[in-house]
């Protein structure tokens, strides 16, 4: 079974509350889904000694391999900085609390070596044909292959100007979905949607591009964020 993993660089954009999920080859909307966001932060017990930190690390993978085989992992990855995001999973359970307990059957969390919060989130139904992964993931030849890419990923906030009249926000919300849509279709974007609590976040983007640069023009060019 293939499993997904993502390397992710972290930037923060603030931007418009409502988004709609948005994939390469446009879904219809009757095959989204809520899945659940984690969010793994940094947690307060860092100070372990390098034999500890190895068996934790060691734990949280076997745990992340074990939640992909039991198909409630549908995608993660860390981030490839130094902040105090670490990295997030995508999951499928019947609630919450199924998915938090998954989650805490991680040693590196049990430790508090890492924490996480969690939020319900709306994408599309098969995650993993978002992104390019080698067909046949078995070693040959001695190399092994390639399973992981960098990307950019933007968490969305409330900006601070709310309060144009409804029109007005009509307008620029229709220029942001089409904004959206056309950065999915020419592949800058590969994996973009809305959060469905009433978190300070509300929304992220997973951008497909060289360099941060490069993001924040993409980002620049959507009327609900400049």
């Amino acid at each position: 079974m293939k499993k997904i993993f993502l390397l992710f660089s972290a930037l923060l954009i603030a931007g418009l509350s409502e988004l709609i999920t948005a994939q390469t080859n446009a879904p219809d909307p009757s095959i989204m889904q809520q899945y659940w966001f984690v969010m793994l932060k940094r947690g307060e017990n860092r100070s372990l000694d390098s034999l500890t930190a190895v068996k934790l690390q060691e734990g949280h993978m076997a745990n992340i391999n074990k939640m992909a085989e039991m198909g409630k992992l549908k995608l993660a990855g860390p981030f490839a900085d130094k902040g105090d995001w670490r990295g997030i999973f995508i999951m499928v359970t019947d609630s919450q609390q199924e998915a938090e307990e998954l989650v805490n059957q991680d040693p590196a969390i049990q430790a508090g070596r890492l924490a996480y919060e969690i939020h319900p989130w709306y994408g599309g139904g098969d995650l993993k044909t978002n992104f390019d992964y080698p067909e046949d993931n078995e070693e040959k030849d001695g190399v092994k292959p390639k399973m992981m890419k960098s990307y950019f990923f933007v968490m969305l906030n409330e900006g601070p100007n709310r309060k144009q009249d409804s029109a007005t926000a009509m307008k620029i919300q229709e220029e942001h979905l089409g904004n959206i849509m056309k950065m999915v279709k020419e592949g800058q974007v590969r994996l973009v949607g809305p959060f469905l609590d009433d978190s300070v976040w509300k929304g992220f983007f997973i951008f497909d591009v060289a360099t941060e640069d490069e993001v924040k023009k993409l980002l620049a060019n959507d009327p609900a964020i400049t």
